[in-house]
């Protein structure tokens, strides 16, 4: 049974046997050696600390009346 995508997405440059190399192009896979960085094998295991998180969108500023 295939493993149900909780965490996002389930790809190599997540797992805990993979390292990224070459700026995140190729993966080097512990069980598999080097495969793309969107590939996913039956071994696949989350790592969350691997997880990119993407930056959070600016606060607006709020200016409130002043009372003369």
């Amino acid at each position: 049974m295939k493993r149900k995508q909780k965490y996002g997405s389930c790809a190599c440059i997540n797992c805990t046997y993979g390292k990224p190399l070459m700026e995140g192009r190729v993966v080097l896979c512990k069980k598999k050696g080097l495969v793309k960085p969107d590939a996913i094998c039956g071994k696949y295991m989350y790592d969350p600390l691997k997880r990119r998180i993407s930056p959070l969108p600016p606060i607006p500023k709020i200016t409130l009346p002043t009372d003369d």
